[in-house]
């Protein structure tokens, strides 16, 4: 197969040519988003492997700090029944991590990095415990008294 050089700057110059694509755009603008790597989830993880939790201590207090004052803020009905503090874990720097459970979080981040790329930045209420803190409301009736 020969190519001359002509061809092959003409197909060059053909390939720089064409329409960005979408993935190429999400791509260019995700890449330097400023998310440092230990929150990238990056590599492969083996059957329930233990890694180091990409939240530091200092923002998973804030993090924590955030949801009480949500939780003051939006759910003061609640405050007599359920103690959020209790609903916190305490920090661990290396938490076990199943391959499933790594892909979900990566995908969750994808989705949120792309809303932060698409939209602009939005506040980042950390969803952590509001899984457990509406399983927990579901579990106890308001009328019930602890």
């Amino acid at each position: 197969l020969k190519i001359s050089m002509q061809q092959l700057s003409n197909a060059y110059r053909n390939y720089k040519k064409r329409p960005e694509s979408s993935a190429k755009r999400a791509w260019e603008a995700l890449r330097n988003d400023g998310t440092p790597d230990r929150k990238k989830f990056l590599g492969i993880l083996g059957y329930y492997q233990k890694v180091k939790n990409p939240e530091t201590q200092e923002e998973y207090v804030i993090a924590c700090e955030e949801f009480y004052a949500d939780f003051r803020k939006y759910y003061s009905k609640y405050i007599g029944i359920i103690n959020p503090i209790k609903l916190t874990p305490p920090y661990v720097e290396y938490v076990y991590c199943s391959p499933s459970r790594w892909i979900e979080v990566k995908k969750l981040q994808l989705e949120l990095r792309l809303n932060r790329a698409t939209y602009g930045p939005l506040p980042d209420f950390s969803g952590r415990f509001m899984l457990e803190l509406l399983s927990t409301i579901r579990q106890m009736p308001v009328w019930r008294a602890t």
